[in-house]
């Protein structure tokens, strides 16, 4: 148990002092409620061990019951020993589970990008809190933290948005929280100080963390908060204070920037060359173009998925612009996520009413391949057979109106027919199944290790 009391068992000054402000934050969003079974999140920094000393006063004296359990996530690297983690668990007496993921094992440590990390470790305790019954999870997050994220997302993702104190996840099958929003790193860190409590062991951090955005942003703000000490909390408190009729609207037309920078300057006259920086573009970017277009149109991805640009709708172009948001800058956007695929039905919806409305038959042909694709990527045997069909026509229409296209209308229709066959054999797409947390069959696996199994 705690070697930290003073003499007479009470709790250090500094303890009591962030677990009051914690509690504020827990009334405030309601972050804990009665029969709350809550995994925290421990990496092995101090503000995650440090919050397991705040919940556990908060549990003497709050006046619901609640349970909570340190959850470790260890990615197996080599040089990370979780041995010295787990000994102050027990010595402190805090229950804990560690869960030991190997998806990034063949990773070195230093190369991973600070997001890769955190999606991995997020999935991760998703998982955990399905198999063992919490309902919520508990991040070490202060207010330095969120306000950075804040600046982080203006600056660099041009969105006005950060993580919230209480954020409900699944339809409410999960809740993040965060019972540190409102208290300050520097308070975190004297009570880490009494506490003696220094980084303990673990992945407590992303290897470019140092040499991030977020640390450039946390200088930044330090600077600032020399002139205007209020800073941090005028940056908090501007998200509960937000005045909408002063926020920039999108015109309902604009989505023509998305096909610019999908199509360029092509058209049914050009020709369509594999080889063509354009067309790698569209299927073997890589990160440079997830990256290019993830600070471009992750904003439009998601004001379409949330019905904003729903205008965009009766006119051809404008669907074609939703439908390669929803199907193609989706997989940039989200590489190797769930997200991915989540905006898929969306697309699909689109494509299949543009085809009963032939809506389709006003676009290019070229534009008509990524309004099909959505029936392509269906992991469903009768959209793929209205796959089949679609690119067949593309290749007789265009022997008549692009007749130096024909033989990449050729490909695209045996590119269909690949999927096709994926279909009617599987039922599904085997090479999601990793992604989307999927057991695959022995045949499946079997085919995934042939070439061309994958797209």
């Amino acid at each position: 148990m705690s070697e930290f009391k003073h003499k007479h068992g009470q709790e250090p000054a500094e303890l009591i002092a962030v677990s009051r402000r914690a509690g504020k934050a827990i009334g405030d969003f309601r972050l804990i409620e009665e029969g709350d079974r809550i995994a925290v999140a421990v990496s092995g920094g101090k503000d995650s061990i440090s919050l397991l000393h705040v919940l556990r006063h908060r549990q003497k004296i709050a006046p619901v019951r609640f349970e909570f359990i340190a959850v470790h996530i260890d990615f197996e690297f080599a040089d990370f020993d979780s041995t010295k983690l787990i000994a102050y668990l027990e010595r402190e007496g805090f229950p804990y589970h560690i869960e030991k993921v190997d998806s990034m094992k063949e990773e070195r440590w230093e190369d991973i990008d600070c997001f890769w990390w955190s999606w991995n470790r997020r999935k991760a305790l998703f998982e955990i809190c399905a198999k063992r019954g919490f309902n919520k999870i508990a991040f070490g997050h202060h207010l330095d933290d969120i306000v950075e994220t804040i600046i982080l997302n203006q600056f660099y993702r041009g969105e006005i948005g950060s993580m919230r104190p209480r954020q409900e996840l699944f339809e409410g099958k999960v809740t993040i929280i965060r019972p540190l929003a409102y208290e300050r790193e520097e308070k975190m860190a004297k009570l880490a100080l009494k506490l003696n409590i220094q980084s303990i062991g673990g992945q407590s951090k992303c290897a470019n963390d140092e040499t991030s955005h977020r640390m450039k942003i946390k200088q930044m703000l330090r600077g600032f908060e020399k002139d205007n000490p209020q800073i941090i909390r005028n940056i908090f408190n501007s998200l509960q204070n937000i005045k909408t009729e002063y926020l920039l609207e999108k015109s309902p037309v604009e989505f023509h920037p998305i096909l610019e920078y999908w199509f360029g300057t092509l058209d049914d006259r050009a020709i369509i060359d594999k080889n063509s920086p354009l067309v790698r573009k569209w299927f073997s970017g890589g990160k440079a173009v997830d990256d290019e277009i993830r600070v471009k149109f992750e904003y439009d991805l998601k004001r379409a998925k949330e019905g904003k640009y729903q205008s965009w709708e009766t006119l051809a172009e404008g669907r074609l612009a939703l439908v390669i948001l929803f199907d193609q800058f989706s997989r940039n956007v989200y590489r190797n996520t769930p997200m991915m695929f989540a905006a898929d039905p969306l697309a699909l919806s689109l494509t299949l009413r543009s085809i009963d409305e032939k809506m389709d038959k006003a676009l290019s042909l070229v534009g008509r391949i990524f309004l099909y694709m959505p029936l392509m990527h269906a992991e469903d045997l009768e959209k793929q057979k209205l796959s089949l069909k679609c690119f067949a026509e593309l290749v007789a229409e265009a022997k008549q109106k692009s007749p130096q296209n024909t033989g990449y209308y050729e490909y695209s229709l045996e590119f269909a027919r690949c999927h096709h066959d994926i279909i009617e054999r599987f039922g599904r797409f085997p090479h999601r199944n990793e992604i989307l947390n999927r057991p695959s069959t022995t045949e499946e696996l079997e085919f995934l290790k042939k070439p061309g199994s994958k797209f």
